[in-house]
């Protein structure tokens, strides 16, 4: 497969690449110089899992690498933080309502409880994942590096404004719903900014579903591309060169199915 992506690369690249494989370790892949376009396509989404916490690398001087262990420590704090107040908060809503002795409707109470662990579950796993596929979100980059070095689309510019559009509105709608529903909490007053900020990190799951939606995407515009480039071709060069490229395309959509397999059955499970 390296040698594939090595191959697939433009000439000025290959020694560079190949160079890397010896010099670094298996944290940094081939040649993990990001090209502009494609940061520019998964900045808003990599910006967002950042401040939420739960980015799934990191990107310093335009070069890839897996998050630290600062960064990872900080995702695991995050989700412990996560845990602790919606637990406590769970704890203090039921001793309240003893105390002031209501009685609560069951469906509303087993609603609360649902989507309380149905989004801590969603955190922990973004969290697990994102520490088991380490390496296989940097090379997941990697192949689209690769592939758009010989084939750029023309919708770049459109997906990167999609991009930002659909990260300032998931996180806008979220920050909305949760920021209503803090200021509604009329007997937590010393627990709402914790209350409301574990709510924020909540969205993690659904950053997440939004990133493997946005690069589902761009894998379909790429093969588009590579379609019409395949019909236009004539000489037996090109035709190589594009087998090449086919080929991390198709590693690239089998990288991804083992990324992003686990989240939609654990929406399954919990709608079942």
């Amino acid at each position: 497969m390296s040698n594939i992506i090595i191959d697939s690369l433009p000439q000025n690249h290959k020694k560079q690449a190949k160079f890397k494989l010896l010099m670094y370790p298996s944290e940094v892949l081939l040649d993990n110089c990001i090209r502009q376009d494609i940061y520019k396509i998964f900045f808003p989404i990599n910006c967002l899992l950042f401040l939420l916490c739960s980015p799934k690398y990191s990107i310093r001087d335009g070069f890839i690498t897996p998050n630290g262990k600062k960064l990872t420590i900080l995702s695991f704090l995050s989700v412990c933080y996560v845990l602790v107040i919606s637990i406590y908060y769970r704890y203090c809503d039921e001793m309240n309502d003893r105390l002031l002795l209501k009685n609560r409707n069951s469906i509303v109470t087993a609603i609360t409880y649902f989507y309380s662990i149905y989004y801590c579950f969603g955190v922990i796993m973004v969290f697990i994942l994102n520490i088991v596929h380490s390496q296989n979100n940097i090379l997941f980059i990697i192949m689209f590096n690769a592939i758009d070095s010989n084939i750029c689309h023309s919708m770049s510019a459109r997906m990167i404004i999609c991009n930002w559009v659909a990260v300032i509105s998931v996180f806008g709608i979220n920050f909305f719903i949760y920021f209503v529903n803090i200021i509604s909490v009329t007997h937590y007053d010393g627990l709402r900014l914790s209350i409301f900020f574990s709510n924020l990190l909540f969205s993690t799951s659904d950053v997440n579903l939004l990133y493997a939606i946005q690069a589902l995407c761009l894998l379909e515009n790429y093969l588009k591309e590579w379609t019409k480039k395949v019909l236009v071709s004539k000489n037996e060069c090109d035709v190589d060169k594009l087998s090449k490229i086919y080929l991390i395309i198709l590693e690239a959509y089998n990288l991804y199915k083992s990324i992003f397999q686990v989240l939609p059955v654990n929406r399954v499970y919990f709608f079942c």
